[in-house]
């Protein structure tokens, strides 16, 4: 060990120009989870990149890095990767440096090895759509799901309104740092991945990748990409309106296709979740997707993915089990407990984690759907082979739940109705 972290004198950011602000942790390679973390965060000046961390708060090690300039966001990102970690352990940190100053002190805990078969539990969530008459409420939906203390937190976009700006000095009302400031003291622990909303792009793509540190494509970038948790496989894709798609062919579904195939026939990999933005599944606000009915939805069908998570229309709606890759639009189980031996695939729509409401619409696909703050859990129980889907709204009532059970059998733990909720008429 090099030295000792001194906590103590630092538990609040020291304001300087070249202090550490935005701090957050991820993953940047896809088979990373259980032996590195990334620690990053941005610098108003140009300064040394530094993280001390270790197993409590009287020894370290050190990493230091040079940061890199980003012009879309007028700072100093700095992103200094830990290796050779013990998976599934938890590590104390603080970055920054002695001359300009350090972060808070925080903890990050490694992820599960690939293959593991522990429980995994993780948080779906997406459309903060931050800006300043949102503040309270996003802060109060992130302060519910840090209360569930998931391993990982898993966008489906529209993270500020305003995704233009970096700072209040740039946009008072609507900014990525607005953003930061309310899960200020979640993502500096907990690794957060999103895929790629509207409003982040508002500053183009480079503004909203130079945000994270996420694994790279075959195309050297972030937009879409893919990550390992113990038996469960994560993936982000970039399709952000009613309009957009991965059309088949292109540089997005070749990856998807390649990036399915390896986790499909992995034995080490049980569960295959999607996050994208523009719900095929959805008729609100904004109108479905029916692009990738016939692009990439028959891949989610052919390589066994249990549930897509999209946003975009504020509200919540999970869908029977639907299937394209024979004819669109099949439905083939109705839930709300489902069995992965039935071809087909759970989309949920996960909207409203601080934006404004959009109205239901329920349609022949349509579960189960209501508009309130929400958020998502999916815990993942290995040893029965059943994962639980349970929906909360702000004050933590329960709304909606649903299993998938990966046997033939039936479902060990068959959820139970939800007390106080509103049941919506069939299509």
């Amino acid at each position: 060990m090099s030295g000792h972290i001194v906590f103590a004198a630092c538990l609040l950011p020291v304001v300087l120009s070249a202090a550490p602000i935005n701090v957050h942790v991820s993953w940047n390679g896809r088979d990373d989870a259980a032996s590195t973390m990334v620690i990053a965060w941005q610098t108003l000046n140009n300064t040394t990149s530094k993280v001390e961390y270790g197993l409590s708060t009287n020894d370290s090690d050190t990493v230091t890095a040079a940061p890199s300039y980003s012009t879309p966001c007028q700072r100093y990102n700095h992103a200094v990767k830990l290796t050779n970690l013990t998976a599934n352990t938890q590590y104390h940190y603080r970055c920054g440096n002695e001359t300009d100053g350090w972060s808070a002190a925080s903890t990050f805990t490694t992820g599960l090895p690939i293959g593991s078969t522990d429980d995994i539990l993780f948080v779906a969530a997406g459309d903060t759509r931050i800006d300043t008459p949102k503040i309270g409420r996003v802060t109060n939906v992130k302060n519910r799901i840090a209360a569930r203390n998931p391993r990982l937190l898993f966008f489906s976009g529209d993270i500020p309104r305003e995704g233009g700006y970096q700072s209040a000095d740039d946009y008072a009302d609507s900014n990525w740092d607005m953003w930061f400031e309310a899960y200020s003291n979640f993502v500096d622990h907990i690794p957060f991945f999103s895929s790629t909303g509207n409003h982040d792009l508002y500053g183009g793509t480079s503004m909203f990748t130079d945000q994270f540190h996420w694994p790279t494509n075959a195309q050297g970038n972030d937009r879409w990409y893919s990550v390992n948790f113990g038996n469960a496989h994560f993936i982000a894709l970039e399709i952000t309106g009613s309009t957009s798609d991965a059309p088949v062919g292109s540089d997005q579904y070749n990856w998807l296709q390649t990036d399915l195939a390896q986790a499909s026939s992995d034995t080490n990999i049980l569960w295959i979740f999607v996050s994208f933005h523009a719900p095929p599944y959805c008729a609100s606000y904004h109108s479905r997707n029916v692009n990738v009915l016939s692009s990439i939805c028959p891949l989610f069908d052919q390589y066994g993915v249990d549930l897509v998570f999209n946003g975009h229309n504020h509200i919540y709606e999970r869908t029977k089990k639907m299937r394209n890759r024979v004819s669109q639009d099949e439905i083939m189980e109705a839930g709300p407990s489902y069995n992965s031996s039935v071809e087909g695939v759970v989309y949920i729509v996960t909207g409203r984690a601080g934006a404004n409401s959009h109205s239901t619409n329920p349609s022949a696909w349509t579960a189960f759907t209501d508009n309130p703050l929400h958020y998502l859990v999916l815990d993942i129980d290995n040893t029965t082979g059943v994962l639980y889907g349970r929906a909360y709204d702000i004050d933590d009532t329960l709304f909606d739940t649903f299993t998938i059970t990966k046997n033939d059998g039936p479902d060990v733990f068959p959820p139970r109705a939800p007390v106080g909720i509103r049941i919506l008429p069939g299509p």
